[in-house]
Protein backbone atom coordinates (compact mmCIF):
# COMPACT_ATOMS: atom_id res chain seq x y z
CA UNK A 1 0.00 0.00 0.00
CA UNK A 2 1.58 3.22 -0.96
CA UNK A 3 0.84 6.41 0.92
CA UNK A 4 0.00 9.60 -1.14
CA UNK A 5 2.70 11.13 1.30
CA UNK A 6 5.40 8.75 0.16
CA UNK A 7 4.86 9.14 -3.22
CA UNK A 8 4.55 12.91 -2.60
CA UNK A 9 8.14 12.81 -1.13
CA UNK A 10 9.34 10.22 -3.76
CA UNK A 11 8.22 13.14 -6.51
CA UNK A 12 9.68 16.01 -4.66
CA UNK A 13 13.02 13.90 -4.77
CA UNK A 14 12.85 13.41 -8.06
CA UNK A 15 12.29 16.84 -9.16
CA UNK A 16 14.94 18.08 -6.71
CA UNK A 17 17.40 15.75 -8.13
CA UNK A 18 16.30 16.31 -12.15
CA UNK A 19 16.46 20.05 -11.04
CA UNK A 20 20.42 20.23 -9.76
CA UNK A 21 21.36 17.85 -12.49
CA UNK A 22 20.04 21.30 -14.83
CA UNK A 23 21.18 23.36 -12.72
CA UNK A 24 24.80 21.57 -12.69
CA UNK A 25 24.59 21.34 -16.19
CA UNK A 26 23.77 25.02 -17.38
CA UNK A 27 27.17 25.71 -14.96
CA UNK A 28 29.00 23.62 -17.19
CA UNK A 29 27.61 25.20 -20.21
CA UNK A 30 28.49 28.46 -18.55
CA UNK A 31 31.69 27.66 -17.58
CA UNK A 32 32.97 25.77 -21.00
Amino acid sequence: MFSRKWFAAVAVGALVVAGQALAADKKVVAVS
